[in-house]
C-alpha cells in the first residue's frame, strides 16, 4: 500500500512538473509571437529634427513646423486700460466702456501676460483680502492660446489668494480648461439679473 502511494504520488509531481515546464515554453513562445506582430502592425516612431520622439499620434513634420514660443513676460502691474481694451476686443466684438473698465482694473489685483510690449494675457482677482477671493478676469490673446499662457496666468492668480482657494465663474465653454488644470468642479450656483432684481422690486415674486 504504501508503495503505490508513493508511485501515485511522484507520478502527480512529475506530472506536474512536466506541465509547468510545457506551460512555461508555450507562454514563452506565445508572447514573442505576438510582440512581433504588434512589432509590424506598429507604426515606426518618428523622429524630430532636433532628435527625440514624436508623441504618439502627432506627425512628425507638423510640430517641427510649429514655430517657437516666444518669451513671455508675466507681471503684476497696473494694467494701461489702451491695452486692456484692445485685448478684450480681440477676443469679443462686445463694447467695452473705457472709463468703467479703468475703474474696474484699479479694484483688482491685475497680472499681465507680455509678449514685447504687446499685452497677450491677463487675469484679475477680485479679492477682501481675509476671507475670499474670484477669478474676475483671464483673458487670453487667441493668437497665443494653448501655449500655457492661461496656466501660468491661473497659478500666478492663485498665488494672491488669501485662505488657498480661488472661486472661479467661467461659462460651460472654458469648463474643458479649467478641467486640465486641476480646478474642482463646484456646486450649482445662482446667477441674479438685473430683469430678476427688478421683478422682485415690484412683488412679482
Amino acid at each position: 500500500m504504501a508503495q503505490f502511494l508513493v508511485a501515485v504520488f511522484g507520478g502527480a509531481c512529475l506530472a506536474g512538473l512536466a506541465g509547468l515546464a510545457l506551460g512555461s515554453v508555450g507562454g514563452f513562445v506565445w508572447e514573442r509571437v505576438h510582440r512581433a506582430l504588434r512589432a509590424r502592425r506598429a507604426p515606426s516612431p518618428q523622429m524630430l529634427p532636433g532628435g527625440g520622439l514624436a508623441p504618439a499620434g502627432v506627425d512628425a513634420a507638423s510640430l517641427a513646423s510649429r514655430p517657437p514660443l516666444p518669451p513671455i513676460r508675466y507681471d503684476e502691474s497696473p494694467v494701461p486700460i489702451d491695452d486692456y481694451v484692445a485685448l478684450v476686443q480681440r477676443v469679443s466684438a462686445e463694447p467695452v466702456n473705457t472709463k468703467k473698465a479703468a475703474a474696474a482694473l484699479e479694484r483688482t489685483i491685475n497680472i499681465g501676460a507680455w509678449h514685447d510690449s504687446r499685452l497677450i494675457g491677463v487675469a484679475r482677482v477680485l479679492t477682501d483680502g481675509y476671507f475670499a477671493a474670484a477669478l474676475a478676469d483671464l483673458i487670453v490673446d487667441p493668437e497665443y492660446r494653448r501655449g500655457g499662457v492661461g496656466r501660468e496666468l491661473m497659478t500666478r492668480a492663485f498665488e494672491r489668494t488669501p485662505r488657498g482657494s480661488l472661486f472661479a465663474g467661467a461659462p460651460i465653454a472654458s469648463a474643458p480648461f479649467f478641467d486640465r488644470i486641476g480646478c474642482e468642479r463646484g456646486p450649482t450656483g445662482f446667477t441674479m439679473h438685473r430683469a430678476a432684481a427688478v421683478r422682485r422690486q415690484s412683488g412679482s415674486e
